[in-house]
């Protein structure tokens, strides 16, 4: 039984109660994709790698919206060491995911999963929604792998996310293609504590959207050493990239959500 369900089947009778109680049964729209002005596929990295992104993919669903604010422990916002297990070194944002985090009461939720073209300009609707009147203060993103339905989509590649581009830093030109897969350990899968400020009601509409900068802002494209036949290099599961592009992909940068006019 979902969260939402369960707290439908424990509201009191609403009969006579005010309009605006807290836990009214409602129905919101929900949709993928950016409501933003701006290009998403060109960005500059905090390692100083100007990027241009020619397909950038990933798999989301479900996605919950709660009504306490988001939390992070200290830790967060601060540059931490990061040592992988594939054992190299590199500065690292620190975000959310690693930490607990109580959203309280599940204001809306979206149980299905889809395949968001980040650089596709139109928004993918996802249609009337089931939820409960109130503020929002928070969300969570789940970044499970492609169900049946998505397996064979030619965006994913059969990877959580897959993205292709050209990154540029000086004189260096790495072309890169890859895909991330994120394992089912602990908490990997969710990306927890998303801000996002409303009031929920009845014909409410919000997009939820990824930002690729975040994906790959701490990324050294540099380190790429492995090729395509057809010249790409590959984001390999060992890479310095494919880490930075694990954490960044669940920071508290990497998902938007923003009101459908």
């Amino acid at each position: 039984m979902n969260r939402l369900l369960v707290s439908l089947l424990g509201l009191p009778l609403l009969a006579g109660c005010d309009a605006n109680t807290s836990g009214r049964p409602i129905q919101i729209n929900m949709a993928l994709g950016s409501t933003a002005k701006n290009d998403p596929s060109h960005f500059v990295t905090s390692t100083g790698w100007d990027v241009q992104l020619e397909e950038a993919c990933i798999a989301v669903g479900p996605i919950y919206f709660y009504a306490n604010t988001a939390f992070a422990s200290a830790e967060t916002g601060r540059w931490n060491r990061i040592k992988s297990v594939v054992g190299i070194e590199k500065q690292a944002f620190a975000h959310a995911g690693h930490n607990h985090f109580n959203g309280g009461e599940v204001r809306a939720e979206w149980l299905g999963q889809n395949a968001l073209n980040v650089l596709n300009p139109t928004l993918d609707p996802l249609g009337l929604q089931n939820g409960l009147w109130g503020e929002v203060k928070s969300f969570s993103v789940y970044l499970e792998p492609p169900r049946k339905l998505l397996a064979a989509n030619p965006c994913l590649r059969g990877h959580n996310a897959f993205a292709r581009g050209i990154a540029r830093k000086a004189e260096r030109v790495v072309p890169f293609e890859g895909g991330l897969d994120i394992e089912n350990v602990g908490v990997n899968r969710r990306v927890e504590g998303l801000k996002y400020s409303a009031t929920f009601d009845d014909g409410v509409g919000v997009a939820i959207s990824a930002q690729p900068n975040a994906w790959f802002d701490q990324a050294d494209f540099d380190t790429l050493d492995t090729m395509t036949t057809e010249g790409r290099f590959v984001i390999t599961p060992n890479s310095q990239v494919r880490v930075a592009w694990f954490i960044g992909a669940r920071g508290i940068g990497s998902f938007r959500a923003a009101a459908l006019q």
